[in-house]
């Protein structure tokens, strides 16, 4: 990895660069770190057979896994510390928590492990996979933003690309939240069907949008 970042800053402002020591320091970024070690500290007992208290569960649950969602990104534009570094952390935080948080939901709830291995495959693997075959840098949402799908231009009428993701989110919240106080929500599992079905969504249309501007290139 080069011993420097590029540091992205909005507006006509020049490009800087910064130690990429100082750049893990940032703030934001050592939100995310947090967000990374929180749901470790979380799950990987739970996977083990201990049981947290209630208020150590919600505490390192909310706060860990859905408010430092919110707050790191918020924090980098506050503070003009935006970086490819920590778009980069950001999107590795959000697979690991995902990841040990299905993990668990399936040792806790094998009666959802069809929806939950149907999400950590539409979750997952395009994510990864369409930035190695497609070049693509950033993740569904913002590759379908960059490429103008015709989801995007849809969403953009109502200017709810956001709310979409934020909507995303709070659904897996709301999912595994349930899962880890126990609470048994009638249908909870076809909830959790909506953030699959989207990501089913934008693959097929980031694909479509990719080589629809790949075509017009060559044109």
């Amino acid at each position: 990895m080069d011993n420097e970042e590029r540091v992205i800053t909005p507006g006509p402002v020049p490009v800087a660069t910064a130690p990429l020591l100082r750049i893990v320091l940032w703030p934001a970024n050592l939100v995310t770190i947090g967000r990374i070690l929180f749901v470790a500290v979380l799950v990987v007992p739970m996977l083990l057979g201990h049981r947290w208290d209630p208020v150590t569960t919600a505490v390192l649950f909310v706060v860990g896994y859905w408010a430092s969602d919110f707050v790191d990104g918020w924090i980098a534009r506050r503070t003009r510390t935006c970086s490819s570094f920590g778009e980069s952390l950001d999107l590795v935080s959000d697979r690991f928590c995902d990841v040990m948080l299905c993990a668990y939901a399936l040792v806790a709830t094998p009666e959802y492990r069809w929806a939950i291995l149907l999400f950590l495959l539409l979750r997952i693997a395009p994510d990864t996979f369409l930035c190695r075959f497609l070049g693509l840098k950033d993740n569904l949402f913002y590759s379908a933003v960059k490429l103008h799908s015709r989801t995007y231009r849809l969403l953009s009428k109502e200017n709810t690309v956001k709310l979409g993701i934020e909507a995303n989110h709070s659904i897996k919240t709301v999912f595994f939240g349930s899962i880890l106080f126990e609470l048994r929500v009638p249908y909870l599992e076809f909830l959790f069907v909506a953030p699959a079905i989207l990501y089913a969504v934008l693959v097929v249309e980031v694909m479509n949008a990719h080589a629809r501007a790949v075509l017009d290139k060559r044109e």
